[in-house]
């Protein structure tokens, strides 16, 4: 299986950083992981937080292609548990995934209508630099169930 995970803007945090690396490492095991970065869009330059949005979306939509499962994380998402989540990538194992974690302002409407699925990481609000660690937690976690390791509890 081949993951590929769209981020908007590097990762500023030495410990999430730190982190993001030990999923990584950890999740050689399971799948290749290939990160991508965008850049993202300063506020300062735009009128607006819906350009900025727009302009990080157009950014994203070009690594979107209907041959593969395009899934956005996203607070409007559907929120499942972690044995869900592994049923979810189990089900797609013979097909790229690629998931698209948005910047500080999320994404725009047009990247969310492209996306097959939309997930929420949970009702709490993350900052889009921790989401990164939590969701590769929780591919580590999920590959960690389907292989029945120990890990999962």
């Amino acid at each position: 299986m081949k993951i590929t995970i769209v981020l908007v803007g590097k990762t500023r945090q030495d410990y999430i950083k730190e982190g993001v690396q030990e999923y990584l490492k950890r999740l050689q095991a399971y799948s290749k992981i290939e990160l991508i970065t965008v850049r993202e869009v300063s506020i300062a330059n735009t009128d607006s937080i819906q350009q900025v949005k727009n302009k990080e979306s157009e950014r994203l939509l070009k690594y979107l292609n209907p041959d593969n499962i395009n899934i956005a994380l996203d607070e409007k998402g559907r929120e499942i548990t972690s044995i869900e989540f592994s049923r979810f990538i189990d089900g797609f194992r013979s097909r790229k995934s690629v998931f698209f974690i948005g910047g500080v302002y999320g994404f725009s409407e047009k990247l969310l209508k492209n996306c097959q699925h939309i997930l929420s990481m949970s009702q709490l609000t993350m900052t889009h630099q921790m989401i990164r660690l939590v969701f590769l937690e929780q591919l580590y976690r999920a590959f960690t169930i389907i292989h029945k390791k120990k890990y999962h509890y």
